[in-house]
């Protein structure tokens, strides 16, 4: 399925300035679809969960959770009280441009237009907890067995590469470097089944990360 988009080295320079790149930000506006377009599908109670791995350095997570914060509380913000002005039209273009096509090619019963699930994405986005850095130094957890509908954009490390499961995964999006075997293999849990909702997710990463990960 055509779900993976490569992230741009300038992008990558982008995120080693401590800043937010633009396909940052347009794969946490397609979590958003892409979990607006679950519930629509009756799945919203489901766990929704968004990955994002640039780095093993705990700095990192600390500056990139600063710079994911608030851009999307603006972005919620928007949502809520000026979706004319601007926000809904980059959401109904993205969702045309980007996820139809890809529904279309392989589940032309799941394709819906912008505005049958334009009505999840104001409750989505309130159900969304605020972005988790998920590394040693936080103890921060993601229990789905406490919160069975939790949805959250997770920021980390080798606790998110290795060690936990993240359910209800919907977008990726990872530039950390490795030509380690056992550290690809682990990191390969993140393609795993999706029933229901394949062709709503993403995977954003490196031109040569994808290449390793389809030889490996």
């Amino acid at each position: 399925m055509d779900v993976i988009r490569h992230i741009p080295d300038i992008d990558i320079a982008t995120l080693d300035a401590d800043q937010l790149p633009d396909s940052l930000c347009t794969a946490i506006m397609d979590f958003v679809l892409a979990g607006a377009a679950r519930a629509e599908r009756g799945q919203g109670g489901q766990p929704a969960t968004m990955l994002i791995h640039t780095s093993q350095r705990k700095d990192d997570h600390k500056a990139l959770w600063t710079g994911v914060s608030t851009w999307f509380h603006e972005f919620r913000d928007e949502w809520r009280y000026h979706p004319k002005q601007g926000i809904r039209n980059r959401m109904k273009i993205r969702w045309e441009n980007e996820f139809v096509p890809a529904t279309r090619a392989g589940f032309i019963e799941r394709v819906r237009s912008f505005d049958e699930i334009e009505a999840f994405i104001g409750p989505f986005l309130e159900a969304l907890s605020p972005p988790r850095v998920v590394n040693s130094d936080t103890k921060e957890v993601l229990d789905y067995e406490r919160d069975r509908g939790l949805k959250v954009i997770a920021i980390g490390g080798n606790r998110l590469a290795r060690g936990l499961t993240l359910e209800g995964l919907l977008v990726s999006y990872f530039v950390r470097s490795s030509a380690q075997y056992d550290t690809l293999m682990q990191m390969g849990r993140w393609f795993g089944f999706r029933g229901g909702y394949e062709d709503l997710t993403r995977i954003w990463t490196t031109a040569e990360l994808a290449r390793w990960f389809a030889d490996l």
